[in-house]
């Protein structure tokens, strides 16, 4: 069964990232750069998850390590672990 997505560049969210999570459906959501969510929209992802685990897979793509951002304290870490259940490292390949 075929389940409904949304895949947007954070920088085209709307400001309220739960108006994004409720155009999903119950499908999938995947994030694109996840550390570049700012401290108000990290907290409403969190509550989300909070309150519909399971009911959504979320998809995170981040630039270099997320734990960083999490050490230095610009990613809020109780999401860092929420959505830290499997972490596939892919290195770019060099062409040429």
């Amino acid at each position: 069964m075929l389940r409904p997505h949304l895949k947007q560049p954070v920088a085209e969210w709307d400001p309220c990232i739960t108006h994004n999570l409720s155009r999903i459906g119950g499908g999938a959501l995947v994030v694109q750069r996840i550390e570049r969510l700012n401290e108000q929209q990290q907290r409403q992802l969190l509550e989300y998850v909070d309150d519909h685990r399971g009911a959504v897979q979320i998809i995170c793509t981040a630039e270099d390590g997320l734990f960083r951002h999490v050490q230095c304290g610009a990613f809020h870490e109780a999401l860092y672990y929420r959505l830290n259940t499997v972490c596939v490292r892919a290195e770019m390949a060099s062409v040429g």
